[in-house]
């Protein structure tokens, strides 16, 4: 598995979300599965669901802070450079 390139979740249309099999150590492939155009989802648990949601809101937040952040720098850099 390369990480974090590999398309890691999927979303079935009844709302579950499946953790792709290749991700886990565990999990015995086949070698349809090992073709990169297939996707082998495992369902996540509850649990396992809501430690998703947090781990994502976590990640979003910091790249968003980095993001403003590098903005702010740089107007700050061009207000600078202006005087």
């Amino acid at each position: 598995m390369r990480w974090p390139r590999e398309r890691l979740f999927a979303v079935t249309t009844d709302g579950e979300v499946l953790l792709n099999a290749r991700a886990l150590d565990d999990v015995d492939l086949p070698e349809l599965a090992g073709r990169m155009d297939v996707f082998v989802g495992v369902p996540l648990t509850p649990a396992e669901l809501a430690q998703v949601r947090d781990q994502l809101i976590n990640a979003s937040s910091e790249a968003a802070a980095l993001i403003a952040g590098r903005r702010k720098k740089n107007r700050l850099h061009r207000r600078q450079l202006k005087r």
